[in-house]
């Protein structure tokens, strides 16, 4: 991520100076007024060309995605994965301010664990969480008890209902913490059907 900011920046200040030469280029300056560096940078095959970016100038969109880490070092050692998960959003630092950043997905099976689970600073990160269905009450009632400080439980009861349903097609529960305001509401069947309690 700290490379791809850097390529990023590379690109960005070449990209100034491009267009910095191909404005006196076109203007009545004499030719030789040209800065020599910037010249042998950008005159390739004959022509001027401007500087190249794998992403065409735009910040790329990074993201990792742990599957099936349950019991591993990841989970169980979590203070990297701690750090990771609380400043994810400001790796990659640009100079000029902003950064990279970084999406974090996590593929859990089991919400909360006795050890090597996905941990509660993790957890208290989180800014979407996709509930599939699950037999367990209590992972239901843990998952309630986490959005409780949103959303009161009978509430949640029924919008986890309304989401499941009779379980065909793999329906989720989608609970967007981070909510855009022309949304009504923070809850979705899917990913596209709005549940409004």
């Amino acid at each position: 991520m700290e490379s791809e900011a850097a390529d990023l920046e590379r690109f960005e200040e070449e990209m100034r100076r491009y267009k910095k030469l191909i404005k006196l280029i076109n203007s009545e300056s004499p030719l030789f007024r040209l800065p020599e560096e910037d010249f042998e940078a950008f005159f390739k095959d004959g022509d001027f060309s401007p500087p190249e970016h794998k992403w065409g100038g735009r910040k790329p969109k990074i993201a990792v995605i742990f599957d099936d880490c349950l019991g591993s070092a990841v989970y169980s050692k979590p203070r990297k994965l701690n750090g990771l998960a609380t400043y994810s959003r400001h790796i990659g630092q640009l100079t000029k301010g902003g950064s990279i950043g970084v999406s974090l997905y996590f593929l859990i099976q089991s919400y909360k664990c006795q050890s090597g689970g996905l941990n509660k600073v993790v957890r208290n990160q989180c800014t979407a969480l996709m509930v599939f269905r699950t037999k367990d009450a209590a992972e239901v009632d843990d998952i309630a008890s986490s959005v409780s400080g949103e959303i009161d439980r009978p509430t949640f009861d029924r919008v986890y209902t309304a989401a499941i349903g009779d379980g065909e097609g793999h329906p989720f529960l989608l609970i967007d913490f981070a909510k855009r305001p022309q949304h009504p509401s923070m809850f979705r069947r899917r990913l596209s059907e709005f549940i409004v309690p």
